[in-house]
């Protein structure tokens, strides 16, 4: 029982008191306490920025980059788009991003790539119905298999550049043969 005792007043402080609720700051940040969140990644030590409000230990936009509004958009073309915290950013959303690198990070506002299956079909197709398919390669592709190739003069899928063509050898057709002409597998 006294060595239960002593380990409560271990942790409430010799004095019995409890210890202090951490007060810190949403964007609190120190040496070993980086910035991490978007548009907020300048720690002021001292607060010494207007953006920190005179708080020491605060998370800002850079202050050495020129912050953009409305009024002063964005001039870089790798970072065209700003932020509602001023940070000219490469996307806001989807539809800032190309075919190769579909999927704009809301946390980090950068494009990359989709993830292929269902969800970066469904990705893919909300961004541009022509594209609906997400590649191995994580970017957004007209075809996958020849059956996502609907008409008839360009119904083998172009694996490399994921788009669909017409046929170019027989080799190429499951009827086994190829009006190169055209380009059409032909029945037989």
């Amino acid at each position: 029982m006294v060595s239960l005792l002593a380990g409560m007043l271990a942790c409430a402080g010799e004095d019995g008191a409890q210890p202090a609720v951490d007060a810190r700051p949403a964007r609190y940040c120190d040496a070993l306490t980086p910035c991490t969140e978007a548009g907020f990644r300048y720690c002021d030590l001292t607060g010494q920025y207007p953006a920190s409000e005179g708080q020491p230990n605060t998370c800002i936009p850079d202050p050495q980059l020129q912050g953009c509004s409305t009024a002063q958009p964005c001039t870089s073309e790798e970072a065209p788009y700003c932020t509602t915290s001023g940070e000219c950013v490469a996307c806001l959303n989807f539809s800032h991003c190309s075919t190769q690198t579909p999927v704009c990070s809301l946390s980090t506002h950068t494009c990359g790539a989709c993830r292929s299956g269902t969800e970066g079909n469904q990705v893919c197709a909300a961004i541009d119905p022509l594209q609906p398919f997400c590649s191995e390669l994580g970017a957004c592709v007209e075809c996958l298999a020849n059956t996502d190739c609907a008409i008839i003069s360009a119904g083998i899928c172009d694996l490399d550049e994921g788009r669909c063509r017409g046929c170019v050898d027989s080799a190429e057709c499951e009827t086994g043969t190829c009006n190169t002409v055209n380009g059409v597998c032909e029945q037989a």
